[in-house]
């Protein structure tokens, strides 16, 4: 199971690291083999090494019998130039590589590959790159590129896949300039909206981001001044699929939930197009198909996204999504059909507009960290948030929690999850190191984490069998990982809150394990006594002696063999067994929400927690293994779990 991204081992690379579609690290280094020697068998590994630079890995199935595996092709970087490293299939070996043209900035981030092209955005448009077989023994680039905006600060070039083959628009900071807008069809680029108004037709002026319809028209959201508002623009018209909408609507009413949104979404897909077949086809459904159609419909006033209703007002783009989706805010808000059949709106609104997706509607915890945040990112289904001061924050459903530590808040742009789960984070200066966060190993770094709970007026205590127990008008026992209640006449009988009796008799042992060893002292030696005849006697250091909890030292078992001490109040000392056996090292010293004052008891509960009644009504419940389990997480609230999770950092 993958530890928490806090306590996951986070490893700083100086290297360049690209990551690649199928979720491959490739790591630039001398150590390495060039791309050539990897075109065959990078299909085998996840990570890979290499001297070059990778920019770009395209994937392929070769047609030919004799290479059946998955074969990669690259852009890479060889002394500031680009080239395309791609192999003879006949030969099955590397041809020559291919110099792009340098006189196009390729953006290699935000590539993708389109059927058997790479889709590039340059800082002037948009590039398509074919690999064509010239001959058996030579390729060739067949690169076709068009401008759609002069480079200058504020101005982007986007694309998106369209059913006539790709749209590509300009989009500017400022709304007072226009974009110009283009479509990919047939292997060649056509302007469908330039800098001349007449020229322009429908298209509006400023337009921030284009939505293809299956039926040929395209959503665009756009902006006037500082209003955001959608408009619906004819690109190519397209007789949409009447029996696949047919088979979609009945899906609607699917027994299975999943498949009903599914359906919905599909639909969606369709556009204008789809609303006389939809309305034709509303009133023989069932009552769920009915109302979805109802969504999907909406008010058919102006153009809805899945249904619902962006009302023109003030509103912007908060972030341009991984996935070429958008965050936005919309201060008039939106409006659609609820599951329940009524039109309602709500205002202002945040919305996450996502290919292939319905859109979303982003409200609670969430959105109070988007206004105080810089950037929002996803990846399939994990959002995170970019923070100036706080760094990257991850979304776990009901809260924002951070995945790097304090002094690792430089690294706050989040470049994506490889196929390992590992988080790759990129330092905010350009061209500088990576972080990857792998929950795959552990950190090794000591961690004691500590849920402090504080029930005054009330009390706390434990039961017969260990658990601890809190009552504040109400008895409650933390058994394992669930609160379970207790009645009156249980709390009354089994709550213990009394001082713990222990005996200060040497002889007593402080720990007994199952393999037969006995502990001593622990005040200012740890002696280990077996059924063999050995023993350790390890003086503690002198910093380290105390006079006990209520006189006495405490030792518990923690994970991996480890010893935990509680020898004076306000600390656990942390101990492991030396190779040779001859005593013990101290791996850490714990002090963060560790009791100070009138301590009542400190004991191991049956789920190995470490629990320490103190006052009258405290407790704190520390965690050995260095994690918090995720089950536990969910019952602390977001503050004290934040509190609790940065021990030690």
């Amino acid at each position: 199971m993958p530890v928490d991204y806090m306590i996951a081992a986070h490893h700083v690379i100086e290297e360049p690291i690209y990551l690649c579609a199928r979720g491959d690290l490739w790591l630039t280094s001398s150590e390495g083999v060039s791309a050539e020697q990897l075109m065959l068998t990078a299909f085998k590994t996840q990570t890979h090494v290499t001297t070059d630079r990778v920019r770009f890995v395209r994937w392929f199935h070769s047609g030919d019998a004799r290479l059946r595996n998955l074969i990669a092709n690259f852009i890479v970087e060889r002394e500031g130039q680009e080239f395309f490293v791609g192999l003879l299939e006949r030969y099955a070996k590397p041809a020559e590589p291919i110099a792009l043209d340098g006189k196009i900035r390729r953006d290699w981030s935000r590539a993708w590959m389109w059927n058997d092209a790479i889709v590039v955005p340059t800082d002037r448009g948009i590039s398509v790159i074919r690999i064509v077989n010239e001959s058996e023994r030579k390729l060739r680039l067949d690169e076709r590129s068009i401008d759609l905006t002069e480079p200058m600060p504020g101005s982007e070039t986007h694309v998106i896949f369209a059913p006539v083959g790709l749209l590509a628009w300009s989009s500017h900071a400022d709304s007072d300039r226009m974009s110009r807008v283009a479509k990919f069809e047939n292997d060649e680029w056509t302007i469908v909206a330039g800098d001349d108004i007449a020229q322009r037709g429908s298209w509006p002026k400023s337009i921030d981001q284009g939505l293809p319809m299956l039926d040929g028209t395209v959503i665009v959201v756009h902006r006037v001044e500082k209003e955001l508002r959608v408009s619906s623009v004819m690109l190519t018209k397209i007789d949409v699929d009447e029996s696949a909408i047919r088979n979609l609507v009945e899906q609607l009413s699917d027994p299975d939930p999943a498949l009903r949104d599914q359906a919905q979404q599909l639909i969606s897909a369709y556009g204008p197009g789809a609303w006389p077949v939809l309305e034709k086809l509303a009133e023989n459904q069932p009552m769920e198909a009915r109302v979805r159609i109802r969504i999907l419909l909406g008010d058919q006033r102006s153009p809805t996204i899945g249904g619902l209703r962006i009302e023109a007002g003030e509103g912007r783009i908060v972030s341009r999504l991984n996935d070429g989706g958008i965050v936005l805010f919309l201060k008039s808000g939106v409006s659609g059909v609820t599951r329940a059949g009524v039109t309602q709106r709500y205002a202002p609104a945040w919305v996450a507009i996502r290919p292939n997706r319905l859109p979303e509607r982003l409200d609670g915890a969430f959105t109070e960290q988007l206004a105080r945040s810089t950037a929002v990112k996803c990846w399939g289904d994990e959002w995170l948030i970019e923070h100036d001061v706080e760094g990257p924050l991850r979304w776990l459903g009901n809260h924002f929690e951070p995945i790097v530590h304090r002094n690792e808040r430089s690294f706050g742009r989040f470049v994506g999850i490889d196929s390992r789960g590992r988080w790759i984070m990129r330092n905010v200066e350009a061209n500088g190191p990576t972080l990857l966060i792998d929950p795959t190993v552990p950190d090794p770094s000591p961690r004691l984490p500590i849920w402090a709970l504080d029930v005054s007026p009330g009390k706390s205590g434990w039961d017969d069998e260990g658990w601890p127990v809190i009552d504040r008008g109400g008895a409650w026992t933390l058994k394992g990982e669930r609160w379970q209640a207790l009645g009156k006449a249980d709390a009354q009988k089994s709550i213990k809150t009394e001082l713990d009796k222990t005996s200060n008799d040497p002889n007593t042992p402080i720990l007994k394990r199952a393999n037969g060893e006995e502990f001593f002292d622990g005040l200012t030696r740890i002696v280990c006594k077996s059924g063999t005849g050995n023993s350790i006697d390890w003086p503690l250091p002198v910093e380290l002696n105390g006079t006990g909890i209520n006189g006495r030292a405490l030792l518990f078992e923690g994970s991996e063999g480890r010893l935990l001490l509680a020898n004076a109040p306000g600390r656990i000392i942390r101990l492991k067994l030396i190779e040779d056996g001859s005593g013990y090292e101290v791996e850490a010293i714990f002090s963060k929400h560790i009791p100070l004052g009138e301590i009542r008891r400190i004991w191991q509960d049956p789920a190995g927690r470490i629990i320490i009644a103190s006052g009258k009504g405290k407790l704190a419940i520390c965690f050995p293994d260095g994690q918090i389990p995720r089950s536990t997480k969910n019952l602390i609230p977001a503050n004290e779990l934040k509190e609790a999770s940065l021990e030690n950092e």
